[in-house]
């Protein structure tokens, strides 16, 4: 008997469309793009705004779209297991959204949008020696190797040389801006086993929205001189938060982790030449430098630079594809 084969059938022009390389690019650099840009976002946004009323208000335009995804997921996914995760919830809540955002625009109403964004880049690095501490997993010495080396080019950005050597108390906020975001990522890792990437960017945004809620009634009073350049950069935050953590969602089911990763290090670079075109931020020969530092401590940390000579040795267990860090600014 003679057997008949059928052809497969041609994909739908929006399964090509979608899974074209093109399309790929496009979403990613797109992504990163929206990323670098938050931090020149903010600095706009709080030239007629103070920092409560601009964080709440550009939380509770995300929380606004992201609130029917948790009651869609809330009897099927978060009730079940929220006496368990409560906790991690609170604390994935608190450190990536309520203290993040609150040190970063502090922060940022004297800290330059390159020089943020330069400082937040240790994410991968300190969020990869949080997870060898508390998740166990592979830890290596060119971890401390790269963050010593790191930590001396933020050292460059925190202290400020006038007559002696003077602490820029705003820099240190972006920095303890980027340690909570670093914990946050951890905390998050162990959450992705039991909840899409969707429902638990809508559990921390909520959460940590309801924790600024105390702050509600300076909300109003806050937005009375409020421009509509700042209102424009507030109604922008809320809207790239969602677009970011989607695109990036996109891209790592696209692409080895690994590979998406190595893209991250560009967002210093993008931010700085947007501070410069918007702002009109001096990029300086030390911001150049301790950039440098910067970017080369992570890349040595992280493993995408072996450069450290006893790199190859792991202090508890063979690192895996997963054990990789990945950050969002």
């Amino acid at each position: 008997m003679k057997k008949t084969f059928l052809a497969p059938q041609d994909p739908s022009p929006k399964v090509r469309r979608t899974s074209a390389p093109m399309f790929l690019g496009g979403i990613l650099i797109g992504t990163l793009i929206l990323w670098a840009s938050a931090f020149v976002a903010i600095p706009i946004a709080l030239e007629s705004v103070d920092p409560i009323p601009m964080i709440l208000s550009r939380l509770l335009l995300s929380s606004l779209f992201l609130f029917p995804f948790l009651v869609k997921d809330w009897s099927s996914v978060i009730r079940p297991r929220l006496k368990k995760d409560f906790w991690q919830i609170l604390l994935m809540a608190g450190s990536g959204i309520f203290l993040y955002l609150l040190f970063l625009t502090y922060g940022q109403r004297t800290v330059g949008a390159g020089q943020t964004s330069f400082i937040v880049n240790l994410t991968p690095l300190v969020a990869g020696l949080f997870a060898a501490w508390i998740l166990k997993e592979a830890f290596h010495r060119r971890m401390i190797f790269g963050a010593l080396l790191a930590l001396l080019g933020v050292g460059f950005l925190v202290f400020q040389n006038g007559n002696g050597v003077t602490l820029n108390f705003d820099a240190v906020l972006i920095f303890l801006a980027m340690v909570t975001a670093s914990l946050f990522y951890v905390i998050q890792r162990r959450l992705t086993k039991f909840y899409k990437p969707l429902t638990l960017t809508a559990l921390a945004i909520v959460g940590g929205t309801i924790m600024f809620l105390p702050f509600l009634p300076s909300l109003f009073s806050g937005l009375e001189a409020i421009t509509p350049r700042s209102g424009l950069a507030i109604i922008y935050l809320g809207v790239i938060t969602i677009l970011a953590y989607t695109g990036w969602t996109y891209v790592l089911s696209k692409l080895p982790v690994g590979k998406a990763s190595l893209y991250l290090y560009s967002i210093p670079l993008i931010s700085t030449f947007l501070g410069w075109w918007i702002l009109g931020e001096v990029v300086t020969m030390d911001l150049i430098f301790a950039g440098a530092l910067i970017i080369f401590g992570v890349l040595i940390g992280t493993g995408v630079i072996k450069a450290w000579p006893g790199s190859t040795k792991q202090k508890y267990k063979k690192a895996r594809p997963q054990d990789k860090c990945i950050s969002s600014p």
